[in-house]
């Protein structure tokens, strides 16, 4: 970082120049001093270990936004590399008298936090397992590049100890949940900005984010005091996929309108958003046209309506007229919505609509469906349809069973 140029006027590609080297990345020591403490004091404590930080700076981490970035993916998250202490050896070093299994709580909290911020995250090998490298009488090797295999060696052994194991299962759980939320993974400080958001916790030891993308709204809490945290939450029912020794992408428990939080440990939640899907009802004097998923798609085989998801800039008009044109090779009048329904599906919480539609011109044509039939109300127990359809399907019998709209 100090380095300096052996040419005159020449500007070298530091961190500092970051807006000037697009496409290049840097590990970000503002991110690791702040959540482990300083690195010219290896005993000085950071945000996981207790200590008061600037907020604002680990708002700007979280984003992956430290004052020297100009993009996201500028910023590597760490807390422990090749150079100096390992984590678990720097938090025994701040910590040396703390119970071991507070010292694994704050291993975990600063994995949490560098795996959940924006940017690029970077681990030391072996740091889920609480790596560690000693030197004997209660010292730690922190610039071992020409120590021997007793202090570099990664232990595998000590995977069959249970608390090894747990840290193990919780970097995977991590990993899987950023995999499984593109809102973690932005690239541009412009989608970070309009998507991640600083939450009040009343807490100097404690900071939350909300992090908004297509089909979730993420709350990430993490409380670095020895006390527990309780925090409203914003309206509905959540999901929590992250508390405690847990991380992963399956639910752990539903939580409304407050969730405590354990001491030192993060605690994530999601809510799903729901996707808008628009459908066609269209008739044929007393019959409405119904199609057959292909056998390779989520629910194959399933008979469903005409219609699909609404894109971003679309109205639900155009989205199905769209759909229409795409699916069946028609051109259809999208009429005034018949029905709304909010249904979960294990991948998403959809809004459908249903739409009367009258077909304007062509002739329905299986392009992406295996089959297409004109059904009759009472005949619809003869077909297995998809699960968001079924109170669709309840209403039409309600209002068209006996009386069929002649089109």
């Amino acid at each position: 970082m100090n380095t300096s140029p052996v040419r005159p006027g020449t500007e070298l590609a530091t961190q500092y120049h970051a807006a000037l080297t697009p496409g290049f990345s840097f590990f970000s020591d503002t991110c690791r001093d702040l959540l482990r403490g300083s690195i010219f004091d290896s005993r000085a404590p950071g945000f996981v270990s207790g200590s008061i930080c600037d907020k604002n700076a680990l708002d700007d981490c979280f984003r992956g936004l430290p004052y020297w970035a100009a993009q996201p993916e500028q910023s590597v998250n760490y807390v422990s590399c090749h150079d100096n202490n390992t984590l678990f050896d720097r938090l025994t070093l701040i910590s040396p008298d703390a119970p071991r299994e507070r010292l694994i709580r704050q291993n975990r909290l600063a994995a949490a936090f560098v795996f959940l911020s924006q940017g690029v995250p970077f681990l030391q090998a072996g740091e889920e397992i609480l790596r560690t490298k000693p030197r004997g009488h209660g010292k730690f090797d922190d610039n071992s590049y020409r120590s021997p295999d007793r202090v570099n060696a990664i232990r595998w052994d000590t995977l069959e100890i249970p608390e090894y194991q747990q840290t193990l299962a919780y970097y995977r759980g991590l990993i899987a949940f950023r995999k499984a939320h593109a809102g973690l993974r932005q690239t541009s400080r412009e989608g970070v900005l309009s998507s991640v958001f600083p939450v009040e916790t009343g807490s100097p030891k404690a900071v939350c984010y909300r992090v908004e993308d297509r089909y979730h709204s993420i709350l990430a809490i993490f409380n670095a005091d020895d006390d527990s945290l309780t925090l409203n939450l914003p309206e509905g029912i959540w999901d929590v996929n992250i508390h405690g020794k847990t991380a992963g992408t399956a639910p752990l428990f539903p939580a409304q309108g407050q969730i405590t939080v354990l001491p030192c440990s993060a605690t994530v939640l999601t809510r799903k958003k729901p996707v808008d899907v628009v459908a066609a009802l269209i008739w044929e004097k007393d019959r409405f046209l119904i199609c057959q998923r292909p056998a390779h798609k989520a629910r194959g085989l399933l008979w469903e309506f005409v219609g699909g998801k609404v894109e971003p800039g679309e109205t639900p008009e155009q989205a199905l007229a769209r759909e229409c044109a795409e699916e069946l090779a028609i051109q259809v009048e999208v009429g005034s919505p018949f029905f709304q329904e909010y249904h979960d599906y294990p991948d998403m919480r959809i809004r459908l609509t249903l739409f009367h539609c009258a077909i304007a011109s062509g002739v329905p044509q299986l392009l992406e469906h295996k089959a297409l039939r004109w059904i009759r109300p009472e005949e619809i127990p003869n077909f297995a349809f998809c699960p968001a359809d079924v109170n669709v399907l309840a209403r039409i019998c309600q209002e068209y069973g006996s009386r069929p709209p002649l089109m």
